[in-house]
C-alpha cells in the first residue's frame, strides 16, 4: 500500500472521527439542556411550595388578628357594661365600631400582603418553568448546530479524501 493510499485512509478515518465527535458533543449539549430544565423545574416546584406555605401562614396570621379583635371588642363591651354605659348609641358605639373597623383593616391588610407574596412566588415559579423549557430548547438547537457543523466538516474531509484517491495514479 502506497503512502498516498494510507493518507487517504487516514483522511477518511478523520471524517468518521469528526462525525463521532459531533454526535457525542450533540448528545452532551442536549443532555445539558435537559438537566438545566430539570433543575429549573425543581426550583419552580420549591417556589410553588413556598407560595402555599405563605398562604397557610398568612391565613393563620389573619385568623389570629381576627381572634385578637374579637377579644378586644368583648373586653371593651365588658368594661362599658361594667361601668353601666349604654352601648347602643353615642361615643361607646362609635368606639366599638372604630375598633372593629381597625381590626378588620388589619386582617385584610394581612390577607392582601399574603396574596401578593404568594403571587410573586408563583410568578417566579412560572418564570423558572419557562426558563427550563428555553434551556431544553437551546440545548437541542446547540446539539443540532454541532451535529450539522460536524457533518459539514466530515463531508469536507471525505470529499478531500475522495478527490485525492480519484486523482491518484492507479497501478
Amino acid at each position: 500500500m502506497s503512502l498516498a493510499v494510507v493518507g487517504y485512509v487516514f483522511e477518511a478515518a478523520a471524517a468518521v472521527a469528526t462525525v463521532a465527535t459531533a454526535v457525542s458533543s450533540a448528545k452532551a449539549q442536549k443532555k445539558a439542556g435537559e438537566e438545566r430544565q430539570a433543575a429549573l423545574d425543581m426550583q419552580a416546584a420549591i417556589s410553588e411550595k413556598q407560595a402555599k406555605q405563605t398562604e397557610r401562614q398568612g391565613a393563620s396570621r389573619e385568623d389570629i388578628a381576627r381572634t385578637r379583635l374579637r377579644r378586644l371588642l368583648a373586653s371593651q363591651r365588658a368594661l362599658y357594661a361594667k361601668a353601666g354605659v349604654d352601648l347602643s348609641s353615642g361615643s361607646p358605639l362609635t368606639m366599638l365600631a372604630s375598633t372593629a373597623s381597625e381590626g378588620e383593616i388589619e386582617a385584610l391588610t394581612i390577607r392582601k400582603a399574603t396574596k401578593e407574596q404568594a403571587d410573586s412566588l408563583r410568578e417566579g415559579a412560572g418564570l423558572l418553568t419557562f426558563g427550563g423549557a428555553q434551556a431544553k430548547a437551546a440545548g437541542k438547537v446547540r446539539a443540532t448546530g454541532t451535529l450539522l457543523s460536524g457533518l459539514g466538516s466530515a463531508a469536507g474531509q471525505g470529499y478531500s479524501a475522495y478527490k485525492g484517491w480519484s486523482n491518484s495514479p492507479k497501478k
